[in-house]
């Protein structure tokens, strides 16, 4: 009754756990870290090869448990809304009617997923074939993307809460409506206080290729696999990352074919030279630069023309790194 409309009803969405996901979700993880251990060994030398969890295991299995209990999710959608209430005009979330740790009931939303309207994307996230859009539904799917990338850099500068799973199919939109609506917000990160700092910087030298920084600051996020801190060869890393920015990142900080960086396959080779090295990322940094991708080929998807990086540099002077410790790592 506290929830009912004016007329006796209000239409919801409800969530329900599968009854065999956790025991599923041990199983899975088993299969991933067996499959990447037996076939990167045999993978290694090989120039043409990306295959890599920068993580350990255990850090990737809690950020896939994290999504089990669902008064997560409600949790964060809640800390959504309380973010984004000034922006309802640009961005929203459901509301949450109910949350216990098997079922979840929310706000219904009318409409379907982007995923129904996404451009094909190619290598280098190029489009493929010929758009049949509409001038109005070209105009339409700018003004989603802009406001998907505004709310994305405010959750990564501003707010340290990030949307974990940002792909097509977890965002909604109405035909003639440009406001999207963000759902399944069950897996988010952020990074912990200890390196927030160090973090802002490292996002900035991706954005203006700044190989030194990126490489000092990937070696303070980084551990051996043997559980040494730091990196072994530092002058040979160094010189790794320093290929790889000059790869992907021109003078005039456009990419090498003079169109936009292309951040995912830029991280992906840093990502690469870690494993490389035999280091592991600290789970924080590694879930948040996995967002990253995610952004980008959903912005890229809407937009082919979209400059990611270009259009993410006027934020880091809107938003300077005032460290709020907005994100708490669930047990």
């Amino acid at each position: 009754p506290e929830h009912a409309m004016e007329g006796g009803g209000v239409d919801v969405a409800v969530k329900v756990r599968h009854p065999k996901v956790v025991e599923e979700s041990f199983i899975d993880i088993d299969i991933i870290f067996a499959f990447l251990n037996f076939f990167g060994e045999r993978a290694r030398g090989s120039s043409n090869t990306r295959l890599t969890i920068p993580v350990t295991r255990d850090e990737f299995q809690r950020v896939l448990q994290r999504q089990i209990d669902l008064r997560w999710e409600a949790h964060n959608l809640t800390r959504f809304r309380h973010n984004f209430h000034e922006d309802q005009d640009i961005i929203r979330f459901p509301a949450v009617h109910e949350a216990h740790e098997d079922l979840l009931v929310e706000t219904w939303v009318e409409g379907s997923t982007v995923s129904d309207v996404l451009i094909e994307v190619g290598a280098g996230l190029k489009q493929v074939g010929t758009c049949d859009d509409s001038p109005e539904e070209r105009i339409r799917k700018t003004q989603m993307c802009g406001a998907l990338f505004d709310m994305t850099m405010k959750m990564f500068l501003r707010d340290n809460l990030i949307h974990g799973d940002l792909h097509g199919g977890n965002v909604m939109h109405t035909p003639g409506s440009h406001i999207p609506t963000i759902i399944d917000c069950g897996l988010v990160t952020g990074v912990l206080p200890d390196v927030r700092k160090s973090y802002f910087q490292f996002l900035r030298a991706l954005c203006v290729g700044d190989a030194d920084t990126i490489t000092d600051k990937l070696s303070e996020f980084c551990t051996s696999r043997k559980g040494e801190k730091g990196v072994a060869d530092m002058a040979a890393f160094r010189a790794d990352v320093q290929s790889t920015v000059d790869r992907w990142v021109g003078p005039d900080l456009r990419g090498p074919d003079g169109g936009p960086i292309q951040l995912g396959d830029f991280i992906g080779e840093l990502l690469y030279h870690l494993q490389q090295h035999d280091l592991t990322l600290r789970g924080d940094v590694a879930g948040t630069v996995v967002s990253m991708s995610l952004v980008e080929g959903l912005a890229r998807q809407l937009d082919p023309h979209f400059d990611v990086v270009g259009f993410a540099r006027p934020y880091f002077l809107r938003y300077p790194p005032i460290f709020r410790e907005a994100f708490v790592q669930p047990s």
